[in-house]
């Protein structure tokens, strides 16, 4: 594929064209038609050419484009888009005969331009970002919104490579200070450019021919051209853009760190070791083939922690707290480099094969870096995540199997939850023990998974027949059929190491014990401190997060009655949170939207007892709330906050005043679950 975009920032829109080569494999029937999946794309002008070469994909030199019809398939409004059909004479001539020993070839040409509501793109008003000097737009292609950046066949099924150039339109100040970044390697020039699009073709110049017009057009703006080009072929979901104003600082020979000017050296500080990550994982999964691996810190709008786009991990910007406490979030990315990128999944059924694997290798890096208490009370706080999602759609629920049925039209973003990241997991781990432990499966992975399974889209049934070919005594041990399509919790959980897990269990157990002692008006600030304070200068940020999960489930769990609105304070101010009254808090993300979760609940429950409800948590939380768009902490508060009556319409008021400054998937996602608790917006 090759790209020439123009970023329109005063429209918001972007425009420009896209060719893409196709190969007609095992083409047994004439195809008298071309389907690409594309969702509200604005395309004006349609052409393709056809050829026959022996000599890899390179076209012949007289080879000319022709117009071709364009036809609307189905409905915008849909989860899977419209789609589009080309066809014309020249399409007819994909038939498998008189080929001459040569394969079929076809090159399509789309002018395009993306609409307004492009469910890929988030566009910022300067005043959204954290500079508020440039507006900003990222991508998010993951899981089937690439159709809304770029008409493409629109799977993870198939890969391609890709090169383009990009331009930045603005009318406001100091224009040239903005610039884009894509999932590929950045080309120094013009000339770099042109020779890594003509090794696309095999040497040919034709490309250059075709656009020579449209580049013209292109150049007439005067903005400066930036040059990109992916030589690994990538499956759609993984095309990424980001533009705006950005700066950069190195950190390591292959890795650099981007992000708005204000945020870089925060950025710098907290990711500087992003190297180590790199390198750990080389040596537990293979050869790193994507050259760089570069970060670029997000405004906080994003809706994920981060995603894997190869060349250029998306982060949040909610993992920067100034002390390294969640940047393991990155180590995460840096496996999806093996797990999802270099081995991608056949269809999102398969989603565990991406997450489990990598949620495995991600431990290993833990491991090998803190030790192996941390892995595993990371994995034990995780499964209280597992759990609360299964929960949460219900113990027989499809979206609770590790292989849900998304056929007919479903939309991945609806089943997205813990389960394909905690009970895949739970199956890797499963799968070691099950072939002997930590050697014989590392081996396995490093020597055969990523090696025979690189730049191909697998399922699960492959996975299993090299499996089973590499550790043939565990054919009959282990229940594949189960393991992939029993709903709820995992066939076998995981046995982890609960020994950092059991100061915060003995803590959560004290603090019941104390309110269950008499009444909970009988308890004071200064036995809730008591309990806490000789424990929480040892306790890390994650064990206090944990101590929040544990009380979370523990109240929902069992029938309680309100707590005095001081002992809900000491607890928050004891666990270094955020409680809304200007006093000294925790910047860690993690830690505050439990303690919002958890105030939360007892605001519910002192309305349901008629109480006067506690409120000193509602400043921070709406402060947290406007700012932040990442769906782990957006929906839950959500949901807990317009479950409070007569709350439900504060959440919404608020929510409706603040959506413009989210990304469309987490409008989207938030939406929904509105609806499905019946409240109308």
């Amino acid at each position: 594929m090759d790209l020439t975009w123009t970023i329109d920032f005063d429209n918001q829109v972007i425009r420009g064209r896209a060719i893409i080569i196709m190969k007609a494999e095992e083409c047994t029937t004439p195809t008298t038609a071309i389907v690409l999946d594309s969702k509200g794309l604005i395309i004006s002008a349609t052409k393709a050419a056809v050829w026959i070469s022996t000599n890899s994909y390179s076209p012949p030199d007289t080879l000319q484009l022709t117009p071709v019809s364009l036809t609307s398939l189905g409905n915008e409004s849909s989860n899977l888009g419209e789609g589009c059909q080309l066809s014309g004479d020249v399409i007819k001539h994909l038939a498998p005969t008189n080929t001459g020993g040569g394969s079929i070839y076809v090159l399509l040409s789309l002018d395009y331009k993306t609409p307004a509501d492009a469910q890929a793109l988030c566009w910022l008003d300067a005043a959204q970002t954290s500079d508020q000097t440039h507006p900003f737009v990222y991508s998010q292609c993951h899981a089937i919104h690439a159709r809304t950046l770029v008409p493409c066949q629109d799977t993870p099924s198939v890969r391609f490579s890709f090169t383009a150039t990009v331009q930045c339109l603005w009318s406001g100040k100091e224009s040239s200070a903005m610039r884009p970044l894509m999932s590929a390697l950045e080309l120094c020039d013009a000339v770099a450019f042109r020779d890594a699009r003509r090794a696309l073709l095999a040497g040919s110049a034709t490309l250059d021919r075709f656009d020579a017009e449209h580049q013209a057009d292109f150049s007439s703006s005067h903005s400066k051209t930036f040059y990109f080009h992916q030589p690994v072929p990538i499956p759609a979901y993984l095309i990424a853009i980001a533009a705006g104003r950005i700066e950069s600082a190195d950190v390591s020979n292959r890795c650099r760190i981007y992000a708005e000017p204000s945020m870089l050296s925060a950025s710098v500080r907290e990711f500087d070791d992003v190297e180590r990550f790199v390198s750990t994982a080389e040596d537990l999964a293979g050869r790193y083939v994507w050259q760089r691996y570069d970060l670029l810190v997000l405004p906080p709008s994003f809706p994920f922690g981060g995603m894997e786009n190869p060349n250029l991990t998306f982060v949040t910007p909610t993992v920067i707290c100034g002390d390294k406490s969640l940047v393991e979030l990155v180590a995460h990315e840096v496996c999806h480099s093996w797990s999802g990128n270099l081995v991608s999944i056949e269809n999102w059924s398969e989603f565990w094969l991406n997450e489990g694997f990598t949620v495995f290798l991600q431990r290993k890096i833990t491991e090998k870096i803190h030790g192996y208490s941390v892995a595993e009370f990371e994995g034990c706080c995780c499964e209280n995540h597992l759990r609360d999602d299964v929960r949460r759609f219900g113990s027989n629920h499809e979206y609770t199997k590790l292989r849900p049925n998304l056929s007919d039209g479903a939309d991945p973003d609806d089943a997205y939850s813990s389960v394909p990241y905690e009970k895949g997991y739970a199956f890797v781990r499963h799968l070691e023990k099950q072939c002997g432990g930590d050697v014989p499966f590392m081996a396995f992975l490093k020597e055969r998974y990523f090696v025979e399974f690189a730049l191909k889209s697998i399922s699960t049934i492959d996975l299993r027949r090299l499996y089973e070919d590499q550790f043939p005594f565990t054919k009959g041990a282990i229940d594949w059929l189960n393991w992939c399509h029993a709903p709820g919790m995992p066939l076998v959980p995981p046995d982890f190491d609960r020994s950092l897990l059991a100061s915060c269990e003995t803590k959560v157990n004290e603090i019941l014990h104390e309110i269950d002692n008499g009444s909970p008006a009988g308890v004071t600030q200064t036995q809730v401190c008591d309990v806490l304070s000789p424990t929480l200068a040892l306790w890390t940020d994650s064990q206090r997060v944990a101590f929040f999960e544990l009380l979370l489930q523990r109240t929902v769990d069992e029938p309680q009655t309100p707590w005095p609105h001081d002992i809900v304070e000491a607890i928050g101010s004891n666990l270094r949170c955020d409680i809304g009254d200007g006093r000294p808090f925790s910047l860690n993300t993690e830690l505050q939207h439990r303690w919002f979760l958890f105030a939360l609940q007892q605001q519910r429950i002192s309305l349901q007892g008629q109480t006067c409800p506690f409120t000193g948590h509602i400043p921070g939380m709406r402060l947290f709330l406007g700012r932040i768009g990442r769906l782990k902490f957006a929906r839950p508060l959500y949901r807990a906050w317009s479950a409070i009556s007569p709350g439900s319409s504060d959440a919404i008021t608020f929510f409706k005043q603040h959506q413009s400054c989210l990304h469309p998937v987490t409008q989207k996602m938030v939406s929904r679950d509105f609806l499905t608790a019946g409240i109308s917006i």
